[in-house]
């Protein structure tokens, strides 16, 4: 159990700083899109949502399931040479198809630009999403290693933060500039290499990104191949009504559209903030074989995501029209026709929870192709019926369909196969209540309200707090729970201790009730002797006075005694709440010191590990050059000694040489000399 809590206590403290910056990233690509449909018109506006369609459709082709792949098999490995190899395998997969999607893009720019767009610079816009999508690719690699090692912070600084807001703030300059839809396509190429660049540099203070590595390309596409067709798939699902309104509609309705569909995905932001760390978890759970622990996790996210998101779905169905009007202006007014289907569809699927990944982290990811398939070919059919009549409209309405097929389908798998199910009686309440409830009084309130840019923000607080009530008030928390109130209440500064009060085993009426019933039968006691008291003594026919005085002294004593009585009970129970509450503070206290150590051991341990990495081949590399030194200055000397010995020998010779000539002439003379002496 300390174990499960840990794990949830890992999980939602990522996603809590998932969550601000998935908020945060949710924003500005909400604002990238309202950017666009501002400055251009809805037809303009409809044409870049088909570029960025197809652009999404290349991607998710090149990336061949291979970051779910990385993200698995990273943390599954202690060798740093082996997650290297991962890293290196997700490179070499995606890299490769990513080229190959890139080059097909660009080459067929020309005939695509003719089915789906309407304006002659169509052409220049998609070949540059061409020449974005190898560095598109190579990020979300880095990303997916990043994920493997459960850093939260630099996965949110390189996704939720450079990327979006870099795009933002060049499409909003270059739209300005006059650029058209090209304004676009520049500035996804522009991001897409300073997000390649960051992610990589953040990625390599985890791990050396240079020295040996083993591949391991064979296990990476064993497992990423199902998920090619069920990632390939549930890419179609969100982006095929948008190809499909392109080609048999008009540009203006695509913009219409997805004017509506940003705001209503954005109700997958508390989804995504809980799946970050959920698959890394999840699959070391399942390597442990701890299949109970994977449920409980899977029903703790899902219930608080489902009531994370239900305020903004009761405002984009109460209030669509307002919506619409706030983000997009008056142009996109007709898009709030379709915001409450398109919302009803994504809540729906954030309902459903990480099913998806925890079908991954058990291994059974051919089940997540099959759902996806179903989904699709329902998408696709419901669009061929209802796209050529009824427009935008039909759009929203398959969407919907092809969501609720394909998390039915995953959910029963998970349910029947494997017992993991987000129900229980508490979670059905908990789902049951927020909308029997809540749904009716925001549209008996809605002719008396309206979201502007003041009321935006209010309404959801205050939506968000009657949800916690109402989650509360229906019996709808349950143990685990827990966990979720300390994080909030870490973060918050403060407690909320009549929350607790919902969660079963937190609950401190019960002390309180029999501290009641204890003063209670103190009093009566006291009361009855008092009485009786009073009955002797009128029995005897003692003088009223004296009665009167035994009547306010035995009610002086009932009174002080059932005070003392409350006081000492109550310095007892305040004793004993003070031992729960700085009990119940010490262990969250070593909750939340413990995983910091040992994060902190972990760093301390990488940072060591990193070091000895970049200092052992530096050694290598100096012994080495100090080898090779060695050898040449000995081979130097050893030329050098030749050299001296073979001049040395000359000269000896020459030396030699000059003494015999010197001898011989001396000799001549000698003989010379004595002849004549002899002569003479």
């Amino acid at each position: 159990m300390a174990d499960r809590t840990r794990e949830l206590s890992a999980l939602l403290s990522s996603a809590a700083l998932v969550l601000v910056g998935g908020i945060i990233a949710s924003v500005a690509k909400l604002g990238e899109r309202v950017v666009i449909g501002r400055l251009l018109s809805p037809d303009a506006y409809g044409e870049v949502s088909v570029g960025l369609a197809l652009l999404t459709f290349t991607v998710t082709f090149a990336l061949a399931g291979t970051t779910q792949g990385v993200s698995r098999y990273v943390p599954r490995y202690e060798d740093r040479t082996d997650q290297r190899g991962v890293w290196v395998s997700g490179l070499l997969v995606a890299g490769t198809l990513a080229l190959v999607g890139a080059l097909g893009l660009f080459l067929a720019a020309e005939w695509l630009a003719a089915t789906f767009f309407e304006t002659a610079e169509a052409v220049t816009f998609v070949r540059l999403l061409a020449l974005a999508l190898p560095f598109t690719v190579g990020f979300r690699i880095a990303v997916a290693g990043i994920r493997g090692y459960e850093n939260t912070v630099f996965r949110t600084v390189a996704e939720d933060f450079v990327d979006p807001f870099l795009r933002i703030g060049l499409i909003g300059l270059l739209l300005l500039a006059g650029m058209g839809i090209v304004a676009a396509g520049v500035a996804y190429l522009l991001a897409a290499v300073a997000t390649f660049l960051v992610a990589h540099l953040l990625f390599a203070r985890l791990m050396p990104l240079r020295g040996p590595f083993r591949t391991h390309t064979r296990e990476l596409v064993r497992f990423s191949a199902p998920l090619v067709v069920s990632t390939v798939v549930g890419v179609m699902l969100t982006r095929t009504d948008t190809l499909m309104l392109g080609y048999f509609r008009s540009s203006y309705e695509v913009g219409i559209y997805d004017a509506a569909y940003p705001l209503a995905n954005g109700l997958l932001v508390a989804l995504t903030a809980f799946g970050f760390l959920y698959l890394p978890i999840a699959s070391r759970l399942d390597a442990d074989d701890d299949r109970d622990a994977v449920d409980d996790i899977y029903a703790t996210t899902t219930k608080w995501v489902y009531v994370l998101t239900f305020p903004a779905f009761c405002l984009f169905v109460v209030f669509p029209r307002d919506v619409i009007h706030l983000f997009f202006g008056p142009a996109y007014t007709d898009a709030a026709l379709v915001l409450p289907i398109l919302a009803t569809g994504f809540f729906l699927s954030a309902a459903a929870g990480r099913d998806r990944e925890t079908l991954s982290a058990v291994g059974a990811t051919t089940w997540i192709a099959v759902g996806n398939v179903v989904g699709l070919t329902l998408n696709v059919v419901v669009n061929l019926l209802l796209i050529p009549r009824y427009g935008y409209v039909g759009a929203a309405v398959a969407s919907v369909t092809s969501l609720i097929a394909l998390h039915g389908v995953i959910c029963a798998i998970l349910a029947i196969r494997y017992d993991i199910t987000p129900l229980s009686p508490a979670a059905t309440r908990a789902y049951l209540s927020l909308p029997v409830v809540l749904l009716p009084a925001a549209v008996l309130l809605s002719p008396w309200l309206s979201v502007s840019i003041l009321t935006l923000v209010p309404f959801l607080v205050v939506a968000g707090l009657a949800s916690l009530a109402v989650v509360g008030l229906a019996g709808g928390l349950e143990p685990d729970d827990v966990v979720v109130l300390d994080l909030l209440e870490e973060a918050a500064g403060f407690e909320f201790p009549y929350v607790r009060h919902w969660i079963p085993d937190s609950r401190e009426t019960e002390p309180l009730l029999a501290s009641v019933r204890a003063h209670l039968s103190t009093g009566s006691e006291y009361l009855t002797t008092g009485l009786e008291h009073l009955r002797e003594r009128l029995s005897t026919g003692v003088d009223r006075s004296a009665t009167l005085l035994l009547v306010v002294v035995t009610l002086a004593a009932v009174g002080l005694s059932s005070a003392a009585n409350r006081l000492g009970d109550r310095l007892e129970l305040d004793r004993d709440r003070l031992g729960d509450r700085l009990s119940a503070d010490l262990e969250r206290s070593r909750a939340w010191l413990v995983p910091r150590l040992r994060h902190a051991g972990k760093r301390l341990s990488d940072g060591l590990e990193r070091s000895r990495a970049w200092l052992v081949p530096r050694l290598q590399h100096a012994g080495e050059r100090l080898s090779i030194g060695l050898g040449y200055a000995r081979a130097q000397l050893a030329d050098a000694c030749y050299r001296t010995k073979r001049v040395l020998a000359v000269a000896l010779e020459r030396t030699r040489e000059r003494l015999a000539a010197d001898l011989g002439y001396l000799k001549e003379r000698v003989l010379a000399d004595l002849e004549r002496w002899r002569d003479r």
